[in-house]
């Protein structure tokens, strides 16, 4: 019978694709135990239980698969807060939280005015729902073309306490929409068609990663209908993949021409917002 502690460094040699197969290992052992990691550290040289022990080896099993744990354990933290998943929902990335964090700082003074955010391509909720919790005062639209994703959506803005200022719908971008808002995020498909994805990313929905030959389609579909659900005073915010934030960009400037652009890093010092603002209002554009 192997401890705790062995259990877990045993099904971290098992997993030789992931690049963190010591802290999966771990995050999987939570899950299994129901313990937090001081508990595992108190608990390191205690005898695993079977039950907890045959549901820690299942998992570890699915993970050396690749199949991301998002998925193996149907949620995932973002922002402080975990969201449940479902199949085909997008995992929430670390990264679209410099997303969440531009448009945040942009807003500054402005956090407790009534706000109208819309998001598109809402996923599993968590750029509008982080948005909202932090907005007290604002409410939120959150737009899908997956069914699955718009009741997920549901379900994690009921659980965050934002479910009365959230709606969703199912619908293709902006086509049907008909409101002005004040703030549009949107982190849409960005891969090319062509390209290939690591194996984490081989178990996501395609119609969550993939847009055409150059993987802008989304953008241009975005861009092209953006004038019917903003006014010149409205902050527009996309995340964007690798080198396509001065193509994003541009694209942004020729749909809002009176517009001010800035483009933030993530933490990896790696392009991924792209901020779009009335040049005569007063934003927070330094992160």
């Amino acid at each position: 019978m192997e401890t705790i502690g062995q259990s877990i460094r045993t099904g971290a040699s098992l997993l030789h694709a992931s690049t963190t197969p010591m802290l999966d290992a771990r995050i999987l052992m939570r899950a299994a135990t129901g313990m937090d990691d001081a508990d595992l550290i108190l608990n390191e040289k205690t005898v695993l239980a079977d039950d907890a022990g045959a549901l820690f080896q299942a998992y570890i099993d699915r993970r050396a698969k690749r199949e991301p744990i998002g998925h193996i354990l149907g949620a995932k933290d973002f922002m402080g807060r975990t969201f449940e998943l479902a199949p085909g929902v997008l995992i929430p990335r670390p990264d679209t939280e410099t997303l969440v964090e531009a448009v945040l700082n942009a807003v500054g003074h402005d956090a407790h005015e009534p706000l109208r955010i819309c998001d598109l391509g809402v996923g599993s909720g968590c750029i509008l729902v982080s948005l909202l919790e932090r907005l007290p005062n604002a409410t939120g639209v959150g737009v899908d073309i997956n069914g699955s994703a718009i009741k997920v959506a549901r379900r994690n803005a009921g659980s965050a306490g934002v479910g009365a200022r959230a709606s969703f719908f199912v619908g293709d971008w902006c086509a049907a929409l008909n409101a002005d808002f004040n703030v549009i995020v949107a982190n849409p498909p960005y891969v090319a068609s062509n390209d290939a994805v690591d194996g984490d990313c081989s178990f996501e929905d395609d119609r969550a990663l993939y847009a055409g030959v150059d993987g802008m389609d989304a953008y241009r579909r975005i861009c092209a209908d953006i004038g019917k659900i903003t006014d010149k005073c409205s902050l527009v915010a996309f995340e964007v993949g690798a080198e396509q934030a001065e193509h994003v960009e541009g694209m942004v400037r020729l749909a809002r021409p009176l517009a001010e652009t800035k483009i933030f890093c993530d933490l990896a010092g790696r392009e991924r917002v792209v901020l779009s603002w009335d040049a005569s209002q007063q934003k927070n554009v330094e992160m």
